[in-house]
């Protein structure tokens, strides 16, 4: 099954997976802290991954997204 993320949950995903906190996200791309939680919950709910910022980090470093690779 191949996931359908938007390009702001790409963009949110990418941050995350270079360790950044959730505030340092939203400022970074100029959003709420709430904002990019609410794309986190997305993402997570796209990528059935429940809350592990471990397994959200792996899954974005394996999947087609990861355009740093």
């Amino acid at each position: 099954m191949e996931v359908e993320l938007s390009p702001k949950e790409i963009q949110v995903a990418s941050l995350i997976a270079k360790g950044l906190s959730h505030q340092e996200v939203a400022d970074k791309i100029h959003r709420s802290k709430r904002t990019v939680e609410s794309h986190v919950r997305s993402i997570y709910d796209k990528t059935n991954i429940k809350r592990r910022l471990g397994a959200l980090t792996l899954w974005f470093i394996q999947s087609p997204y990861n355009m740093s690779a």
